[in-house]
């Protein structure tokens, strides 16, 4: 699944401790949402119905979303369910969840979001949309338990929200999210990471594209940050640890899937860990995550 992955020095962002990952990734040029949507050679217009929104895509080069990736207006924000690769112009439904739960009203039209769905809301995702292709063919969310995780983390940091918007808290807490990064330096062969906080394992993402991955880290890297504030203290992760997380990766049987639109989908769910992958063809991996199973 992710072939030969090399971990680099950990080092720590205030309590978020953060190992590198490098490997045999390939280069190739690749438009991410939010640089599609800003440079106008993509639209996301609200359906009506909370869980689909429709893309229309214009652009030259293939079109990668990232799962959870943030989307804010029209009736209300959405995250991705899952990573998508659109290879060509097209008009396409993508699968979606709401994470403001208190306005249903506004534009047909969404923007661009520095924003996406921190690692245990990812992983929700992750274990309840593998749940509904299982049994259902669909990837859809639990979107009630989305809710109570948007909820329970407002209250964490006491963030007021008229409209309940996972937004609300990454708008109120940027100044902190900005100084965890400040001094974050990654190697310059990484293509992914994993991380953990409190003691905990939170999450890994690995990419199979230098270019994905150099577009996306920051977008990502703030979303752990935000985990690790609800987090306690931590340090560096035993290297014993470090290796298992790899080493379960490899060896978990993941069963493929048909993607949203193009390339290959691939899911995991145990009692442990859940993961999912998305592939261009049947060998160019372009990003794998995996998190241990919420609660």
């Amino acid at each position: 699944m992710i072939g030969e992955v090399r971990y680099g020095e950990p080092f720590l962002l205030r309590n978020l401790a953060v190992v590198p990952l490098s490997g045999n990734g390939r280069e190739g040029r690749y438009y991410v949402l939010d640089e599609a949507l800003e440079g106008g050679v993509a639209a996301v217009e609200d359906t009506g119905v909370v869980e689909s929104v429709y893309l229309e895509y214009t652009g030259d080069l293939p079109l990668f979303i990232v799962d959870g990736e943030e989307i804010v207006g029209a009736l209300q924000n959405r995250i991705v369910n899952t990573a998508v690769l659109v290879e060509e112009p097209t008009r396409t439904e993508l699968p979606v969840s709401c994470v403001e739960q208190g306005r249903w009203s506004g534009s047909k039209t969404f923007g661009p979001s520095r924003s996406s769905a921190y690692p245990s809301l990812r992983a929700l995702l992750a274990s309840s949309v593998t749940d509904s292709l299982r049994r259902r063919g669909e990837h859809l969310s639990n979107q009630g338990a989305i809710w109570r995780s948007v909820s329970s983390t407002l209250e964490s940091f006491r963030v007021k929200s008229m409209t309940q918007s996972m937004h609300d808290v990454y708008a109120s807490l940027e100044d902190d999210i900005n100084r965890y990064l400040e001094d974050m330096e990654l190697p310059g062969d990484a293509v992914g990471f994993m991380a953990w906080a409190g003691g905990k394992f939170l999450g890994l993402d690995y990419f199979g594209n230098g270019e994905l991955f150099r577009k996306l880290s920051d977008k990502l890297l703030r979303s752990y940050a935000l985990e690790a504030m609800m987090m306690g203290a931590t340090g560096f992760p035993e290297e014993d640890e470090i290796k298992g997380v790899l080493a379960t990766v490899r060896r978990r049987k993941f069963r493929e899937f048909p993607a949203v639109s193009s390339g290959i989908e691939y899911r995991y769910k145990g009692r442990d860990y859940v993961g999912r992958a998305l592939f261009r063809g049947e060998d160019e991996l372009l990003h794998l995550a995996f998190f241990p199973v919420p609660n």
